[in-house]
């Protein structure tokens, strides 16, 4: 399990193996299902790849409750690009899991994910409540883009 986990840690942190790392999930879950942080880098890799569709429908059917910041922003950003109302789990802190969020949507907009950008933007009123400091820092960069983009 652990090779999997490194074989993730590495894919996902560059935008062009990114197609590998979710070939490289896809196989994973074969062995490994039952996995929570196999699950959560799968889904990681299928929506960092424009595979939302699939990732929903694995969250709905095999994904267990996060219990970490990163696993809950992911959960966040996947039920927030559904037009759903995301939590934020017992146990996991605000502040760790905007972190954690605003690295994930850092990576969507490296790889040029604008479909999805603007999804999660067109949703942070769903995201006041749970990640008010992420969505914060996004409302803050969307004023200043458009305040730059009329001036």
């Amino acid at each position: 399990r652990d090779f999997w986990m490194a074989g993730f840690g590495f894919a996902l942190e560059d935008v062009h193996l990114w197609p590998f790392a979710f070939d490289w999930g896809t196989e994973a879950l074969k062995y490994f299902k039952d996995q929570r942080d196999i699950c959560y880098a799968y889904l990681m890799a299928a929506m960092l790849n424009g595979h939302w569709n699939k990732a929903a429908a694995f969250h709905a059917e095999f994904t267990p409750h996060p219990t970490n910041a990163q696993e809950n922003a992911v959960e966040i950003m996947l039920l927030l690009s559904q037009g759903k109302q995301p939590t934020l789990h017992l146990g996991v802190a605000e502040k760790q899991c905007s972190e954690a969020f605003m690295q994930f949507y850092r990576r969507l907009l490296t790889g040029n994910n604008g479909n999805a950008i603007r999804t999660i933007n067109d949703h942070l009123e769903g995201m006041e409540a749970c990640l008010p400091s992420a969505s914060g820092l996004i409302r803050q960069a969307l004023k200043t883009t458009q305040t730059h983009a009329v001036g």
